[in-house]
């Protein structure tokens, strides 16, 4: 990967953007609390990768991804649930899942493999 890649973390936890955030610190991240804080944030900032929780309150992960998705954004999608088996979500779209508790280790291997594969957004 050249240069820092953009990562938008989004979820109501605390806890859980900021230990994201502090793993993946040699990306450039941003944190949003809400889906709508995310959809203002990925416009201005159009990040190349967006880690989202399913349940989070104002706007879920879901429905954020659709607004996401109608932006037309090049930006990648990691879905962060611990809801998995009663999750149905457009797999084109999405370029990862992890399922919550997560291993942080494998999270950081996820990330870094989405941001590989994808070197132009």
């Amino acid at each position: 990967m050249s240069g820092k890649k953009k990562v938008l973390v989004v979820d109501d936890q605390y806890g859980i953007r900021t230990l994201l955030t502090l793993a993946l610190e040699k990306h450039d991240i941003k944190e949003a609390v809400n889906g709508q804080q995310a959809i203002e944030l990925a416009k201005s900032w159009e990040p190349h990768l967006i880690i989202i929780d399913m349940k989070m309150p104002i706007l879920n992960g879901l429905d954020t991804i659709s607004s996401l998705k109608e932006m037309k954004l090049k930006s990648k999608i990691l879905l962060m649930t611990a809801y998995e088996d009663d999750l149905e979500y457009d797999k084109t779209y999405i370029a990862g899942l992890i399922s919550k508790p997560f291993d942080l280790d494998k999270l950081i291997l996820l990330v870094d493999d989405i941001l590989l594969k994808n070197p132009n957004t």
